[in-house]
């Protein structure tokens, strides 16, 4: 776990390369991720949910059209706003959060037993 200089926050770094970086911020109780273009902000309940929409694009459109064509629109609260990915996109996206969220339900897990 890490310390945020600027906010004094305590965080763990979950998974980060060239193009994404999954934090989550236990003070804020928030994972913040940042994927390409993208830059989330997403409480457990949130993620949960997230991962359940992609899961249910992936299996509406696996095999309906190249899989690096951005062609998948995924809904935002926003009126107007919708994200878009390909479907090789939208898969390591997926991972990416399912992972993180379970290292932390874990962690968060095993806290409350000790």
């Amino acid at each position: 776990m890490n310390s945020s200089s600027r906010h004094k926050h305590t965080f763990e770094l979950l998974h980060h390369d060239k193009d994404s970086k999954i934090v989550y911020c236990y003070e804020c109780q928030a994972f913040h991720v940042n994927y390409g273009t993208v830059s989330l902000d997403l409480a457990r309940t949130t993620i949960e949910s997230l991962i359940d929409s992609l899961d249910l694009n992936l299996q509406l459109y696996k095999g309906m059209a190249d899989s690096d064509e951005r062609c998948i629109e995924i809904a935002t609260p926003y009126f107007g706003i919708r994200l878009l990915f390909s479907f090789n996109e939208l898969e390591v996206l997926r991972t990416l959060l399912k992972d993180a969220y379970l290292r932390i339900e874990e962690r968060l897990w095993k806290s409350n037993w000790n």
